[in-house]
């Protein structure tokens, strides 16, 4: 395998390594045959790498209006949490997020694009893997 060839694999695990961890979570989930404890440990890891690190479009929104719209930020972020470089769409991110009337606006924003999609899926799924995981483990691994 030739060095470039290796860099590129590298670098793609680098920035996909959630989306990898999923993947194996499924897996676990599919044989049954891992305990709940590591299924709930590789659900936080995904749940992380979605909230953190994950690439999706950054949900800011720009001072100008599009047709009565708000205009949303063009960049790319790092996570649902994150925003783009510019660090006051950091605080805008986070402040739209917890705004009632802009709530909806951002999500339809952050799913737009598959990127996002996927991050926010990947969030959700690790979220409801990680409770199940761990009901699983408080109630059934702990009474044996």
């Amino acid at each position: 395998m030739r060095a470039q060839t290796k860099r590129k694999l590298g670098k793609f695990a680098l920035h996909n390594w959630g989306y990898i961890v999923a993947i194996v979570v499924g897996i676990w989930w599919y044989l049954g045959t891992i305990g709940p404890l590591p299924i709930a440990i590789g659900s936080s890891l995904v749940v992380t790498f979605a909230l953190f690190f994950a690439e999706v479009p950054c949900c800011a929104p720009n001072k100008r209006l599009v047709n009565g719209e708000i205009d949303f930020c063009g960049n790319n972020g790092n996570g649902i949490l994150g925003a783009c470089h510019l660090k006051r769409h950091k605080w805008l991110n986070l402040k739209t997020l917890f705004n009632r009337q802009t709530y909806v606006r951002s999500i339809k924003h952050c799913f737009s694009s598959f990127s996002g999609a996927a991050g926010s899926f990947s969030a959700l799924a690790g979220i409801g893997s990680f409770v199940v995981a761990l009901l699983t483990y408080t109630f059934i691994t702990v009474k044996k």
